[in-house]
């Protein structure tokens, strides 16, 4: 595999093992967490094997502070660059990312229903019980590869669906809004 941080920075003592089902085929994500001062909490390598064993591919989802302190994300499939892309979102630290999740409550009752973008962010807001800052990092990764590719959506989101209580499943049906 090809990535593109230091392997120092795989924390393989925190990886996440999701089994995802799509059209009737299971697939199995091993979701590594990418750490360290550069790299925003939901940063993470994801790797998915079909229920042979067989990998399908893997994504590096890296989530850094961009210029003027926005929120850069970078996507690599199979070691390719797929998107890179500056949000016009502030980059928070990893400490006020997990006090704006405890708010997600407050923060979910006041979001606007609207098409594009910010239905999937409302979307993803509701079913993985987390804010809209999240949501919004969740969809800005994640918008160009669901629903199209389902392997590349669920490594895409693989490493995010621990966060909440949501399942894949209603994650990728929240991209087909």
């Amino acid at each position: 595999m090809i990535i593109h941080i230091p392997k120092s920075s795989l924390d393989l003592t925190n990886a996440k093992v999701l089994q995802v089902t799509e059209n009737s085929k299971d697939f199995y994500t091993i979701t590594v967490p990418i750490v360290g001062d550069d790299y925003n909490l939901f940063s993470n390598l994801t790797v998915t094997y079909s229920q042979n064993g067989e990998n399908e591919g893997y994504q590096e989802t890296i989530i850094s502070r961009g210029l003027n302190n926005k929120i850069q994300i970078e996507s690599y499939v199979k070691g390719k660059l797929m998107k890179s892309d500056l949000l016009n979102e502030e980059f928070l630290s990893n400490e006020q990312i997990k006090k704006d999740m405890q708010n997600v409550q407050k923060q979910g009752a006041l979001l606007p229903q609207s098409r594009g973008v910010a239905a999937k962010i409302a979307c993803i807001v509701v079913v993985l019980g987390i804010s809209k800052y999240v949501a919004t990092i969740i969809a800005g990764a994640c918008v160009g590869s669901c629903p199209a590719i389902p392997v590349i959506c669920a490594a895409c989101i693989g490493g995010f669906v621990a966060l909440g209580t949501g399942t894949m499943s209603s994650v990728v049906a929240c991209f087909k809004l």
